[in-house]
C-alpha cells in the first residue's frame, strides 16, 4: 500500500529559492530539478518519491527528451527538442514530450505550446496535476501509476508500476 510519505524538503523553506530558478538551471543541476518535483510531492500530497521515480524511469531527469512513435530521443537543448517535436507532430506521430513523458496527441491542446510542453517547470507541473488527479479518480496511487503510462495492455501497466514502486523503494532506503 503507498502512503503519502514525509518528505525531506520543506515546501515554504525551498519555495522561494526555486521560484527564481530559470530552465536552464533545471536542465544543468539534477539535484534542482529533484528539489522541484519533491515540492510538487508535497503540494499534491503524494507519497513521497512517487513523481520522482515516475520521472526517473520516463527520461532519467533528462528534461529535451522526447519518445517518438515509441523510439526515445534525447537532446543538449530545448531548441532542437522542439525542432523535432513540431516536425514529428506535423507528420501525426505519436509524441511523449518533456522530463515527465507527456502524450502530446493527448494533452498537447492543454499547454499554449510545445514550448511550454517541454519546459521542465510546466512539464513537470502538469504531470503532478495529472497523476494526482489519476489517484483521486482510481482512488489508488498504484492504478494511478499505471493509467499515467496511458497503455491499454493491463500487463504492460503493472510491469511499469511494478518498475516505478521498485525505483521508490531505492529513493526512501537512501533518503
Amino acid at each position: 500500500m503507498l502512503t503519502t510519505g514525509c518528505s525531506q524538503v520543506n515546501y515554504n523553506q525551498h519555495t522561494t529559492q526555486l521560484v527564481n530558478m530559470s530552465e536552464n538551471d533545471v536542465c544543468c543541476d539534477k539535484q534542482k530539478l529533484i528539489s522541484y518535483i519533491k515540492l510538487k510531492e508535497i503540494e499534491y500530497s503524494m507519497p513521497s518519491g512517487l513523481l520522482q521515480s515516475i520521472i526517473f524511469i520516463e527520461s532519467s531527469y533528462l528534461p529535451f527528451t522526447l519518445n517518438i512513435d515509441a523510439k526515445p530521443y534525447r537532446f543538449k537543448n530545448k531548441y532542437d527538442a522542439i525542432r523535432v517535436a513540431k516536425q514529428a507532430a506535423r507528420r501525426r506521430k505519436q509524441i511523449d514530450i518533456g522530463v515527465c513523458q507527456i502524450n502530446y496527441n493527448v494533452h498537447g491542446r492543454n499547454f499554449k505550446s510545445i514550448e511550454q510542453m517541454i519546459n521542465p517547470f510546466d512539464n513537470i507541473d502538469y504531470a503532478a496535476k495529472l497523476l494526482s488527479n489519476l489517484a483521486s479518480v482510481k482512488r489508488s496511487w498504484k492504478l494511478a501509476i499505471q493509467h499515467y503510462h496511458g497503455s491499454n495492455n493491463k500487463v504492460n501497466n503493472i510491469r511499469y508500476m511494478n518498475k516505478v514502486l521498485k525505483y521508490r523503494n531505492t529513493i526512501i532506503q537512501i533518503n
